[in-house]
């Protein structure tokens, strides 16, 4: 039986809300089911994971330690940029999705439906994107943390 998210521990215990939620997705997909009965879970995973995303926003909006060193630095800059709108294209996915596995989690019949099918295929492109997101930003902070340190001093 599979972990809801709402009965998921704290994030203190697990690394996070989010992370708990994009690994609820990832299984989900993983089962590679397109009847109705699972995207209930999927919308509460894709809710988590849109709380999530709103979060990550603000944190690389806000900026760290190495905050400064981005804003000094034009590629880093501009790399930062790029992630928010990332981020923010991938949260306003993340709503779409949600709203579209809480329909087909609504039963019909006990026939896959081309529309359930393409939401399965939305959902698998959406985690590929956002995998890449958290990525671009784990480079983003490691070439910022290179960049202050300063590669040969």
């Amino acid at each position: 039986m599979m972990t809801s998210v709402a009965d998921a521990p704290s994030p203190a215990s697990t690394g996070g809300f989010f992370m708990v939620a994009l690994d609820q997705l990832r299984a989900i997909l993983a089962e590679n089911h397109t009847a109705s009965g699972v995207w209930g879970n999927a919308a509460t995973a894709l809710s988590g994971i849109e709380q999530g995303l709103q979060q990550q926003l603000e944190t690389v909006r806000a900026g760290d330690v190495s905050s400064a060193e981005i804003e000094r630095t034009p590629t880093l800059a501009r790399m930062k940029k790029q992630l928010c709108r990332l981020y923010a294209d991938l949260r306003e996915q993340a709503l779409a999705l949600k709203w579209e596995a809480h329909r087909a989690a609504e039963p019909v019949s006990s026939e896959p439906v081309p529309v359930i099918t393409g939401l399965y295929g939305r959902c698998q492109r959406f985690l590929e994107d956002l995998e890449q997101a958290l990525g671009a930003e784990n480079s983003l902070v490691l070439e910022s943390v290179t960049t202050d340190v300063g590669v040969g001093d």
